[in-house]
């Protein structure tokens, strides 16, 4: 701070003292001449940091889109939250059932009626990765809303319970 004070001196009286001699303000000017240069190399720096923060900024906001999954043979869709959901999933000719559980971070999925029944649902998964977080988004493919059932949940300390479907 006084370095920066004796250098605001060192101007102000070569703006205001024209009684120096020649000497006196070449000698003046040579140092407010450094202090030019320690302020002009000041705001590059901090303009390279701000262009650098930008650029690491632009990077972490930047979306990735993952491919799309398609998942076939979905016998059931359990509901634990609107964002929450499990797909039982059997595949043709087996009579083992697997799990796949589906976290969509805030979005709700789009369900559609249009399977008929002889065929088997399926849901479509599409995916994005945006600073180190996946969304994700789900399209559903069912033969009636009663495929839809409910299912269990829990919250820890804000409680825990059990998703009722609405007929």
């Amino acid at each position: 701070m006084t370095v920066c004070r004796r250098y605001a001196t060192v101007f102000v009286d070569l703006l205001y003292q024209k009684n120096t001699n020649r000497k006196e303000k070449q000698m003046k000017m040579t140092q407010g001449g450094f202090l030019v240069r320690e302020i002009i190399t000041a705001f590059l720096i901090l303009g390279l940091l701000l262009i650098f923060a930008f650029l690491l900024v632009l990077q972490a906001s930047k979306i990735y889109t993952l491919p799309e999954e398609k998942v076939d043979g979905v016998v059931r869709v359990l509901m634990h939250e609107p964002d929450r959901y499990t797909l039982m999933i059997q595949r043709a000719n087996s009579k083992e059932i697997r799990l796949r559980q589906v976290f969509l971070n805030g979005s709700v999925p789009q369900f559609t009626l249009d399977v008929p029944t002889e065929q088997s649902a399926w849901a479509l998964i599409k995916s994005y990765k945006m600073g180190g977080k996946e969304f994700s988004t789900m399209e559903i493919h069912i033969h009636s809303p009663q495929s839809v059932l409910g299912a269990g949940w829990d919250n820890g300390k804000n409680g825990r319970g059990q998703t009722q479907v609405i007929e």
